[in-house]
């Protein structure tokens, strides 16, 4: 069943999301934080969720696009931005995780929301009381900002299985980085000439291949269990 969650932002109004309920018992959440101007429905964050889905996950998404259009979020420093950005993705993840008891959360970033998932990983025990020693989580970082230092800092410090996935025409590439945490057991997989979109530009067809290269590379990181 696919429905939106009442989710009250602190700030005034609703928060838009999408959860994506299975039908059958779960012990396993997903939550997907898109990028700015690339949502879920864009094709990594949809077949990474089909994926999920298809593996008995529920899948939550938060789109939070519609807020960078509003005239008093725009009117705000960028640090303010950010805050209030924060401050809602941690509403939408609490309200998710009360709809089932959870055991295994698998969080998902792109660009953007690579910052909001090292935010929730930095503040788990404030977003998930009492459940974040009891839940296996795993953080999948599409496309991360390396070049923002907060979250390279983070991506150090945070001790949960990571898969970060990124490609060397992307502007925040940093190979120095990627072989850090490689060397911290971070599971690394860099695309040669892929861009900010993971596509290769002007190839269609490699850039589809890529695709498949991705979810075959989430599929072996997630393991077999449902």
């Amino acid at each position: 069943r696919v429905q939106s969650l009442k989710v009250a932002s602190q700030r005034g109004g609703q928060i838009p999301n999408t959860f994506y309920r299975q039908d059958q018992v779960t012990e396993h959440l997903a939550i997907v934080l898109p990028g700015v101007g690339y949502t879920a429905q864009m094709p990594l964050l949809y077949y990474t969720s089909r994926l999920l889905l298809h593996k008995g996950a529920d899948v939550f998404s938060v789109d939070y696009h519609p807020l960078f259009r509003k005239p008093e979020f725009q009117a705000l420093s960028g640090e303010e931005q950010e805050r209030w950005l924060l401050e809602d993705v941690e509403a939408a993840c609490r309200v998710a995780l009360k709809q089932r008891t959870y055991k295994r959360l698998t969080l998902i970033g792109k660009s953007i929301g690579t910052l909001a998932l090292g935010h929730l990983l930095t503040r788990s025990s404030a977003v998930f009381p009492g459940q974040a020693e009891q839940v296996e989580i795993k953080a999948i970082w599409l496309t991360p900002l390396l070049r923002n230092p907060q979250l390279r800092d983070r991506l150090f410090h945070i001790d949960v299985p990571s898969l970060l996935v990124i490609g060397t025409a992307d502007p925040h590439y940093e190979l120095s980085v990627l072989n850090e945490l490689k060397q911290q057991s971070r599971e690394v997989l860099i695309v040669e000439g892929a861009d900010h979109s993971l596509e290769i530009p002007g190839d269609l067809e490699r850039s589809l291949e890529v695709l498949k290269q991705l979810l075959r590379a989430v599929e072996k990181f997630l393991g077999s269990k449902a």
